[in-house]
Order: C-alpha cells, then sequence, then structure tokens
C-alpha cells in the first residue's frame, strides 16, 4: 500500500494534471530549470530544497524514474523517510521492473529503522522497517536474482532483525556470486560474531560440562569463520580498517590480547579515527607501552595519503592520557594541548592540560586551559571534575587558578573558574563569589541566578538578600524586579535584626548583619 504524504500527494496530482497538458510537455525551461536548481541545492548540501525540487521534477515527468530516485535520496540525507518511500513507491507503481526503485525502497525502510535505533527507539515499529525492507529485496530478488544491492541489503535486515540462520544464508550467497566483494565476506564475519556471542553466552549458562564442551566446540568454529571472512576483507581491500577492528574486537572477547592489539594497531595504521576500544587497550598496556604503541599507531598513519591530526583526534588524546598517567607532565601537558587543536570537541583535554601544566609549575598554561573550558562548558568541566578526578585534589587548583586571574584583574577568567567551583561544591559562599563577579563584569541576569542558587543554600543571610536586591534594583529595574527587590530590602533587614538579637551569633556574623541592614535601608529608602 501506498502512504502519501499531503505534499507528496499534492505534487503527484500536479504531475498527473500536467501530464495530460500537452503544453507542460512541450515546454523543456520548467524542467530544465527545475534540473538545476536541483542540483545547485544538492551540490550546495540543501538537501531539503533538492527533494523537493526533484520531487517537482517527478510530478511533471512522473516516467522518469531518476527523478523520484535523486528525491529520495535527498530526503533520506535529512530523515524525510516517509517522504522518500511516497514518491519511490509511487514511481515503482509505474515501472514494477525498475531495479533501482526496488532498492532505493529497500533502503530507505533499512535506513529509516537504523535512524530510528540511533535515537534511542526499540519497539515494534523498528522491526517492522527491517521487516519491510527484507521483504521488499526478497521480492525483487526473485525478478533480479543478480542484484547485489538487494542481496547485501536482505542480510543487513535479516541480520538486524536477529535471524541470524538467515542473515548467514544470505551473506554466504552474497560472497558466492561475488566472492572479489569485500562487503558479502563482511556480512560473513558480522553475521558468525554475533553467533559466536549467542554460543558463549549460551555456554556461561550451562552447568554441565559435555554440553559446555559442546558449544565451545561449536563456538569455536564459527569464531574461525568469523576470523577467517573478516581477515579476507582485509586481504581484498587492505585500505580498509574495518575488518582489522573487528578481528580486534573478535580476539579481544576471545582472550587473545596480542592479537587483538595487533589488530587494532592495523586499523589505527590506516585510519586513526577508527572505532578502537581504546578504553580496552588502556587495560592490556601499562602507560608506557601505550605511549610507545600509540607513538607506533601515529607514525605508521601519517604515511597514509591524506593523513590528518584532525582524523586522529582520538589517538592523540589517549597517548595524551598515557603520558598523564605515567605523570609525564611537562610531556602530557603539550600532548591534551595536541590534542585539542587537533579535534577542538574534545574539550576535557583542557582539564587534563590544566592539571598537567600546574604540576609543571607553569601555571599560566593552568589558568588559560582551565579558563577556556570553563567559558565553554562550565557544566562539563564541574562533572568532568566530580566524576573523573580526584576533586579534593582538583577543586583547590581550580580555586587557586581562580584566584590568580582575580588578583590579576582578568575578571572574565575569575569568573568563569568560580562559576565551575561553584557547580561543583554548590556552597552559598561559592555561588556568592560567582555572582560577585558577574556583577563586576556586567553580568546581571547570571549575577541574580547565582544569588538565588546562594539564597537556597541559606535563605535567611541579609548579605544575600541585599545584594539580590541590589541586582534587581540597580541593573535589572523593571516594574516587577522593583517589587522585588523592596520585599528582598525588607527581608535583609528583618534577617539582621534576628542576627544581632541573637546572642550565640558571632561578632563577624553581627559585624555583617549590621552592615547589611544599613546597606538595605539605604537602598530601600532610594527605591
Amino acid at each position: 500500500m501506498i502512504r502519501l504524504t499531503a505534499g507528496v500527494a499534492a505534487l503527484l496530482l500536479a504531475g498527473s494534471l500536467s501530464a495530460q497538458d500537452p503544453r507542460a510537455d512541450s515546454d523543456p525551461v520548467d524542467v530544465t530549470t527545475l534540473q538545476a536548481r536541483a542540483r545547485a541545492a544538492e551540490q550546495a548540501g540543501q538537501h531539503d530544497t533538492a527533494g523537493d525540487l526533484y520531487a517537482q521534477l517527478a510530478a511533471l515527468q512522473p516516467e522518469r524514474a531518476e527523478w523520484a530516485l535523486a528525491a529520495a535520496a535527498s530526503w533520506r540525507a535529512v530523515e524525510r523517510f516517509n517522504e522518500a518511500l511516497d514518491v519511490l513507491e509511487a514511481s515503482a507503481q509505474r515501472a514494477p521492473e525498475n531495479v533501482d526503485l526496488a532498492a532505493g525502497i529497500a533502503t530507505t525502510y533499512h535506513l529509516k529503522a537504523e535512524a530510528m535505533l540511533g535515537r534511542g527507539v526499540r519497539d515494534a515499529n523498528v522491526l517492522f522497517q527491517f521487516e519491510e525492507a527484507a521483504r521488499v529485496a526478497e521480492a525483487a530478488l526473485r525478478r533480479h536474482p543478480s542484484e547485489r544491492r538487494l542481496r547485501v541489503l536482505l542480510a543487513q535486515s535479516q541480520f538486524q532483525l536477529g535471524d541470524f540462520g538467515a542473515a548467514r544464508v544470505s551473506a554466504e550467497e552474497v560472497v558466492r556470486r561475488f566472492p572479489l566483494d569485500p562487503g558479502g565476506h563482511l556480512l560473513v564475519g558480522q553475521v558468525a560474531f554475533a553467533q559466536l556471542m549467542q554460543l558463549r553466552g549460551e555456554e556461561a549458562q550451562i552447568a554441565g560440562e559435555p554440553e559446555r564442551q559442546d558449544l565451545r566446540q561449536r563456538g569455536d568454529a564459527v569464531r574461525d569463520r568469523a576470523a577467517e571472512a573478516f581477515a579476507k576483507v582485509a586481504r581484498l581491500d587492505p585500505t580498509r580498517a574495518r575488518p582489522h577492528v573487528q578481528l580486534g574486537n573478535l580476539w579481544g572477547r576471545e582472550g587473545n590480547d596480542a592479537a587483538a592489539l595487533q589488530h587494532y594497531r592495523d586499523a589505527l595504521s590506516i585510519d586513526a579515527g577508527a572505532t578502537v576500544n581504546h578504553h580496552w587497550v588502556s587495560t592490556k598496556l601499562e602507560a608506557e607501552q601505550r605511549v610507545a604503541w600509540y607513538d607506533r599507531v601515529l607514525a605508521d598513519y601519517r604515511k597514509q595519503p591524506g593523513a590528518n591530526d584532525a582524523r586522529a583526534g582520538s589517538v592523540l588524546w589517549w597517548r595524551a592520557f598515557a603520558l598523564f598517567e605515567q605523570r609525564e607532565y611537562p610531556a602530557a601537558k603539550d600532548a591534551f594541548l595536541t590534542a585539542i587543536a587537533a579535534n577542538p570537541g574534545f574539550a576535557n583535554s583542557r582539564a587534563y592540560a590544566m592539571l598537567a601544566a600546574y604540576w609543571s609549575d607553569d601555571h599560566g598554561t593552568a589558568e588559560r586551559e582551565a579558563a577556556l573550558y570553563a567559558a565553554e562548558g562550565p557544566r562539563h568541566f564541574a562533572d568532568h571534575l566530580r566524576d573523573h578526578t580526584d576533586p579534593d585534589e582538583s577543586v583547590p587548583i581550580l580555586e587557586y587558578l581562580a584566584h590568580r586571574s582575580y588578583r590579576a584583574r582578568r575578571l572574565g577568567r575569575a569568573r568563569d573558574l568560580n562559576h565551575v567551583v561553584a557547580m561543583v561544591l554548590d556552597t552559598a559562599d561559592h555561588w556568592n563569589n560567582y555572582a560577585f563577579l558577574c556583577r563586576e563584569t556586567g553580568r546581571y541576569a547570571a549575577s541574580l541566578d547565582a544569588y538565588r542558587n546562594a539564597l537556597s543554600l541559606e535563605p535567611t543571610s541579609p548579605q544575600l538578600l541585599n545584594d539580590a536586591a541590589v541586582i534587581l534594583h540597580y541593573h535589572l529595574a523593571e516594574p516587577h524586579h522593583l517589587a522585588e527587590a523592596k520585599q528582598l530590602y525588607q527581608r535583609a533587614s528583618e534577617e539582621a535584626k534576628k542576627v544581632l538579637a541573637n546572642a550565640s551569633a558571632t561578632s563577624t556574623e553581627k559585624s555583617r548583619a549590621r552592615q547589611a541592614m544599613a546597606d538595605a535601608r539605604a537602598n530601600l529608602r532610594k527605591l
């Protein structure tokens, strides 16, 4: 059944009408202009626009399947899968034997399911999309048995559905028909790897030794099939990192650490951005060994055509982390700075660079890197300090750097660093410090928020009540803020009186209360 969205339905209706209009058929200007605009949008990466324009062409010339295919390809790039399916299926009704349309429909269902998985969706609708991809591919293969794309899509969809037996048959058929195509061998390996994990899981649940031995032997045979398939891919296409990643994953799970490390190294030497399990590597090699291992990887990778440090960002980061763990702090500092220059998305490099620079007595670099991280992502910085460092060690360093910034009148840096400190320690005093620096640097809305955070922790503080009112009164002087400021001044005076009447209050507390009360009364008179 064809499910037409409103927009596509309108376009196709327009197409059916214009097809009956001899002027539309005889006028090449509209088609030529639309085609030029569509290709320009496509080349500019404007996939929404390109898809819409190609769909108009499909409406004008419904007999030309290439317009539907182009519209679908553009829409798939921006996850407009339903519209892509509509235009493809409408075109396929006109040309049911067109293998490109069948492959396009199966591809769209498959990509839609993968996109849903990527968003964390795990429900029957995802399975339905994979089932539809398999159904369309299987039906089309009855008419086009030699179509590689359809066979690959069938095997991939069966694999995603967890039907490993059917997926193996389909993948092996791809290999039989296209023995020199690396993709088929990769599919065979992936299916065998999944079956291996299934068998190893069953083995772990079995108590009887004869049954365990049988499962172990079956698992070993499946493991060897997976290993041979991935090795075949590597031989057929030595420029691919993926088979080496898969071999690394396979041997790592099977406990052959040496083989896993070698294949991970081979993968990264081909493509330093390959999705290698760096954390696993860090558990198998000591810090000094890891530095040498990553140095060899980088040396080999940099021999590759088009090698660049941006692609090697993960390798550079893990090498820097190994130096950090080795307590080679000057080298670690430089390595983390190199890592973040290669990939600015690795923001926590700045936290490690801060610590490494501080312990190298390079307090200027430590302050700069900490301030940059604090400005870019204060919440992320605070979470990193809590979760990946010892806060009793790292936070005092951050406080020292904040004081260093303040003494040098680098108030913006001091403000941002105090913000992170306040997020980590969450005390009224630290939020007060941040609020004050926000006020000094003209960040009045942020200052008010910080005072509110402080008051949530110490709601009866005369000083905090007065200072929050000052921001509302003098810097955010809207009518509702002025009304709130009046209330806060009055509360500040009342709370100050309570402190002064409290026999157990210290002389310092009473002195601060007197000052807050005097300030609040003076400000209230001005208000």
